[in-house]
């Protein structure tokens, strides 16, 4: 399970959430980057409900 972001792949920020600690954060952020491209995408659609497949 990786612990940063991987070198010379950038994220690009399309929402926030936040969380009441910090270890809750880092947590969610381990998940969601572990996570493959379609789930991804999934989570974003359906929590942030802006992101169309086509702008993936």
């Amino acid at each position: 399970m990786e612990t940063f972001t991987s070198m010379y792949r950038p994220w690009i920020l399309v929402g926030y959430i936040t969380k009441e600690t910090r270890s809750e954060a880092m947590a969610l952020e381990i998940k969601l980057k572990n996570l493959n491209r379609e789930r991804l995408i999934s989570f974003i659609q359906k929590y942030m409900g802006f992101m169309s497949r086509d702008e993936a």
